[in-house]
């Protein structure tokens, strides 16, 4: 239900001009090469490269870093504390999970004699409106799907001003656990991918796009089964005007995700249906085939200039363990705005068989 960096402010976002990619002499230059790499490309994307170069300088280059330390120690004590407690009928008995979108806590169901993992929001989100809306968000989303590659929700509640989501506890291992040991092989890739198209398929027929597919939010069972995990960034684009919903230092201007799997439409600032949540998938794809993200650019500027303008590297000039058919499909798979479009999510699985 978490796991991954997401792309996330390390302190408060600052409302920067897009006119402001000039050199600045107060910043190191880092920020000032970033900057120039931006010009060409509109306000959101400029706003959210800049936002994002200056957080990631943030613990190098300001004091907020030991108030940011002494937020994070009384978390992590709050957090252990939760640990013996009930909510509602849920008695919590160890964390299994953490990141800055929630905590997820192993639980037993009192009622149905079960173990459940129970979502709750950091800390220090308790009492953000944005943060509860979206957990909330996740929960309704969830609820509208009932499909084996989707975990399924139980339960959402309040207890004492703390918002908690109920779903089942899903065994096995997350697949970025599973891609540290290297790329997959091509039985298993076709299997796991299959599976995960199948998955997306079924949240895009109810009108819901996932806009966080990595292997952190992909689970594989001890029986081979695949299931698609985390939709708190989850958007009905069925709605008409549906806005996306994101915590206060996760997103800017509405973009949020994961880099290395954002599709491109979404850092140039357009609205993500379908055909984001495919790019992705062939993202994870290229990941599962090569044991590498399509693009190896370590700054968050670069990196963003590649997924806007590049196409990845062949899968088969890497340490590719699947023949050439299916490395193919795989490159095919993060295209370029225009090259996929929202109805394609069938033909992506038909192309993973």
């Amino acid at each position: 239900m978490c796991g991954g960096p997401r792309i996330a402010a390390m302190m408060p976002i600052t409302r920067l001009r897009p006119s402001s990619t000039a050199e600045n002499p107060t910043l190191p230059p880092q920020y000032n090469r970033g900057a120039k790499i931006i010009q060409g490309h509109g306000p959101p994307f400029v706003k959210y490269v800049q936002t994002n170069l200056r957080a990631s300088l943030a613990v190098e280059y300001t004091a907020a870093e030991r108030g940011a330390t002494r937020h994070t120690i009384k978390a992590r004590v709050e957090e252990r504390e939760m640990v013996g407690q009930r909510l509602g009928h849920y008695l919590i008995t160890e964390q299994i999970g953490a990141g800055g979108m929630g905590i997820v806590y192993r639980a037993r169901d009192e009622r149905l004699d079960r173990y459940v993992a129970v979502k709750v929001l950091p800390a220090g989100s308790v009492s953000d409106e944005t943060a509860r809306k979206r957990l909330r968000k996740e929960a309704l989303a969830l609820s509208r799907l009932n499909h084996p590659n989707i975990e399924t929700v139980y339960d959402f509640d309040t207890q004492q001003n703390v918002d908690f989501l109920v779903a089942e506890l899903i065994p096995g291992v997350s697949l970025d656990h599973k891609l540290a040991a290297g790329p997959l092989q091509e039985k298993e890739i076709v299997r796991l991918g299959t599976q995960m198209v199948q998955g997306l398929e079924a949240a895009h027929g109810a009108g819901i796009v996932h806009r966080d597919l990595k292997p952190a939010n992909l689970r594989n069972t001890p029986d081979g089964r695949l299931k698609i995990l985390d939709f708190g960034l989850a958007q009905d684009f069925a709605k008409p005007g549906t806005e996306s919903m994101t915590i206060n230092k996760t997103s800017v201007e509405g973009i949020s995700g994961t880099l290395p799997y954002i599709p491109p439409e979404h850092l140039q600032g357009e609205k993500v249906g379908p055909r984001g949540d495919i790019y992705s998938a062939g993202a994870v794809l290229y990941e599962m085939a090569t044991g590498r993200t399509p693009f190896q650019e370590k700054s968050g500027p670069l990196l963003m200039e590649a997924i806007l303008n590049r196409p990845p590297a062949a899968p088969n000039g890497q340490r590719s363990r699947s023949p050439l058919p299916i490395g193919a499909r795989a490159a095919r798979g993060p295209g370029k705005t225009g090259q996929h479009n929202n109805n394609h999510t069938h033909s992506q699985g038909a192309a993973a068989k």
